[in-house]
């Protein structure tokens, strides 16, 4: 891997989904990238499902990925929208693909990671992984970065203009200027477990199921491979007993539609493992971002805002504030402050928001200190 660039516009700490799609858009409006990640081209995480909306399709495409993405090997299967189990034990069909023609994909996150990484090296963008940021040091007299990375015994600098931050939640690179980078509204946690049937199932759709005290995902990556996953409040009972498989079962019994579906289509854990990811909300402050911004030092995706995965589009938000900093990081001439950018992120926090109202305010059917805590946010909030 050579190392011999020295000057970018841009270096983005973090080659996941934000990081890979801030690359992609600055490349669309004329500005140069490095983007650095700590982990080598072979690191692998738990595959878990989510879905891409036909809008997130759309961003693809106009970002000329959306054929490559379809013609890849990444797992994805065909999904028209959500069937939900909400308010009672009834199920609504939720098209939030918003018409009959439209579809998305559920995905292995972990698979279309590193398939947005590869289309990065394939159009020549700097994409250094295995690598780490030694240091980082601003030079006041020429307003700009000075980085150091180090890559096995290889240390090279790089001079930018802006760091941006999209190392995820840990918001690693913020964090050195500013603590806490982000503010927590919940401790939700996500267990997660891989069922396989030989024979499948019929449901295209994902399928969201509420229980006592959370509530149970799941949907197909592909043919008789399904994640499931649940849901709840880290210092609840709940979960300590999820973390183990007989837990995990224990809760998923509660469920009607989640557990049918994988016993009458003859779905069994593929392991012993349950899974265990952060899943809980938070978001930086217009105030901090704006600091932020004046340091040159940027978060996006969920070092900038991540939400829970009932009321928001994790993937389509990074692609949005991707998008929206490109467009604004071309006018900073003009505005030192990324108006625009601030704007976008204003506009999807309060959207976040009334999303989050709408779903939580809905279920009635529980009087849980799970159910109790998001009700009495929601109000505390309005």
């Amino acid at each position: 891997m050579s190392h011999d660039t020295s000057e970018v516009d841009c270096v983005i700490v973090g080659a996941g989904v934000a990081g890979c799609a801030m690359a992609f858009y600055l490349k669309k409006v004329g500005l140069t990238a490095l983007v650095v990640e700590c982990k080598p081209p072979s690191a692998s995480t738990f595959p878990l499902g989510h879905s891409l909306t036909p809008q997130l399709l759309a961003s693809l495409r106009s970002l000329d990925l959306l054929e490559a993405f379809e013609q890849s090997s990444v797992t994805k299967h065909e999904s028209p929208g959500v069937w939900i189990s909400w308010t009672s034990e009834a199920v609504l069909f939720n098209d939030h693909y918003l018409s009959a023609s439209s579809h998305g994909y559920h995905v292995n996150m972990d698979e279309f990671k590193q398939f947005l990484q590869s289309e990065l090296v394939r159009r020549g963008l700097l994409l250094w992984q295995n690598t780490t940021l030694v240091s980082e040091d601003y030079d006041s007299a020429s307003d700009s970065w000075k980085v150091q990375t180090q890559c096995n015994e290889q240390t090279s600098s790089v001079v930018c203009k802006y760091l941006i931050d999209a190392t995820g939640r840990k918001a690693a690179t913020c964090s050195k200027i500013i603590k806490p980078v982000a503010q927590k509204y919940d401790n939700l946690l996500a267990f997660c477990m891989l069922y396989t049937s030989d024979t499948g199932d019929q449901l295209h759709h994902s399928l969201i199921e509420s229980v006592s005290d959370g509530w149970f995902y799941t949907c197909q990556l592909s043919p008789g491979f399904r994640v499931v996953i649940y849901f709840t409040d880290d210092n609840l009972p709940q979960a300590r007993t999820a973390k183990k498989k007989e837990g995990f079962e224990q809760l998923l019994s509660e469920t009607r539609h989640v557990s049918l579906l994988l016993t009458n289509n003859d779905y069994q854990a593929s392991s012993q493992t349950v899974h265990t990811t952060l899943a809980s909300s938070s978001a930086v402050s217009l105030t901090t971002l704006a600091s932020l911004i004046s340091k040159k030092v940027i978060p996006v995706g969920d070092a900038l805002m991540a939400f829970d995965p009932l009321s928001s589009q994790g993937i389509q938000t990074a692609f949005k504030c991707a998008e929206s900093l490109a467009r604004s990081l071309t006018k900073k001439e003009d505005d030192v402050g990324l108006s625009d950018f601030v704007e976008t992120i204003s506009q999807l926090q309060d959207e976040y928001a009334a999303g989050k109202r709408y779903f939580y305010e809905q279920n009635l059917r529980f009087d849980t200190v799970f159910w109790n805590r998001r009700r009495e946010s929601c109000a505390s909030t309005q």
